[in-house]
């Protein structure tokens, strides 16, 4: 059997994928039809899929797979070291069914175009959130339809991030960015959420620093805009009792945080092996009503010890150097560096292990930077990452120069 090049998808396979991966990773805040969730319609749905994406590589091995060594390791340290609780039990389950799922469905999207119409379908349900959460706020933190405020929040913030990069590659007009990271903004405040807001800025940041056209013009333009967000929250009378409001007016902090971040340390000192899956709550002597630190990082090098968590940091910085030497030849490498810095600062203070939106843009961040996600955008647009040069094709699977487009390549050189 000879493997074919895969062709980017039609408009139709990148809308179908687009809603599917949305409603798989924030379906959960939506609520339920019939008694039964969007979350697991999509996950029957991406299970289909991947399948269907997977069989297409053969004889070859699609990339994505690389995520079942890592996912399986981690297996093997929980049943080497169990979980105590019913809490850790349900955690572990979850790791390798549902977090698994996610991380595979990164291979979903084939093309960069498929990429963007992601981003727009992130947005349309991003903003259905903020536009329920904003009517829901009566002060305090509003839960749209009765979800977590903060994955509430986690999945507003990185809507404005997708919009910042959309309204710079040109993909959508000015004042529709504007409308639409005003509402977001907004909706990011009522529930009082502050975590996220440290994310949009690190991935605004991401995207504007690595810009080589109208670099300090853009920079200005997001300092004015956090800016402005200043002014609202501390001025409207609608976020007057906003938790966002009394940390800036106030500088109020988050107790619980800091008694989860102090405890955790030394648990990993004392036992550099880990304590095992979901029992950080029973050896590091917090509050038992919380069950796990509120940092993903904290968590595993606390649970699965120091190995594993340096692991996973250098898995992340790897990640993101290899996205930015691959700036030069498409905005999307930018796109989910922004992403994915972002995610980092958001599980850095709210997240657990299966996050699944973290695990998605990791397994997505390692198909861009291997270029098995192939390109579809114009060569020298002026996206996030400035103007490029002449983007040389590739073959998705290897990344490697054919013999007539090495020539090509000495020719522009």
């Amino acid at each position: 059997m000879k493997f074919t090049p895969l062709a980017p998808l039609n408009k139709v396979g990148r809308v179908a994928r687009a809603l599917v991966l949305v409603a798989l990773l924030i379906g959960s805040l939506f609520p339920t039809v019939g008694g039964i969730s969007v979350t697991a319609v999509a996950s029957i749905a991406a299970l289909a899929l991947i399948i269907y994406e997977l069989g297409r590589w053969i004889p070859k091995i699609h990339p994505v797979l690389v995520v079942l060594p890592i996912f399986g390791i981690l297996v093997l340290h929980m049943v080497s070291i169990p979980p105590l609780t019913s809490y850790g039990a349900e955690k572990m389950e979850t790791w390798y069914t549902a977090t698994l799922l996610t991380a595979l469905s990164a291979c979903l999207l084939r093309d960069e175009r498929a990429l963007l119409t992601f981003c727009r379908a992130w947005l349309v349900a991003s903003g259905l959130l903020a536009v329920i959460t904003i009517l829901g706020f009566q002060g305090g933190r509003a839960d749209g339809f009765d979800s977590n405020p903060i994955w509430l929040a986690r999945a507003m913030a990185t809507g404005i991030v997708m919009s910042l990069f959309l309204v710079m590659q040109r993909d959508i007009k000015a004042w529709v960015f504007l409308g639409i990271s005003a509402l977001l903004v907004a909706g990011i405040f009522a529930t009082g959420s502050r975590g996220p807001i440290l994310a949009v800025g690190i991935g605004a940041i991401a995207l504007v620093m690595f810009t080589r056209r109208h670099r300090v013009r853009r920079i200005l333009g997001v300092a004015i805009g956090a800016g402005a967000a200043y002014w609202a929250v501390t001025t409207l009378p609608f976020f007057a009792d906003s938790r966002i409001n009394t940390l800036l007016t106030d500088g109020d902090t988050d107790l619980s945080r800091n008694i989860f971040w102090s405890v955790t340390p030394p648990l990993i000192a004392a036992h550099p092996e880990g304590v095992g899956v979901g029992n950080w709550s029973l050896v590091a002597g917090a509050p038992r009503q919380f069950m796990y630190p509120h940092n993903l990082f904290l968590e595993v090098f606390a649970e699965y010890g120091i190995w594993f968590g340096a692991g996973l940091l250098i898995i992340v910085i790897t990640l993101l150097i290899r996205l930015l030497r691959r700036a030069r030849e498409t905005p999307i490498a930018i796109l989910v560096l922004a992403l994915l810095a972002a995610e980092v600062a958001q599980v850095s203070v709210s997240g657990d292990l299966n996050a699944r939106t973290f695990w998605f843009l990791m397994a997505l961040a390692f198909l861009v930077g291997v270029r098995a996600v192939i390109p579809s955008l114009t060569p020298g647009s002026d996206g996030a990452a400035g103007t490029f040069s002449a983007t040389v094709p590739r073959d998705a699977s290897s990344g490697r120069l054919g013999p007539d487009e090495r020539t090509q390549e000495r020719q522009r050189s």
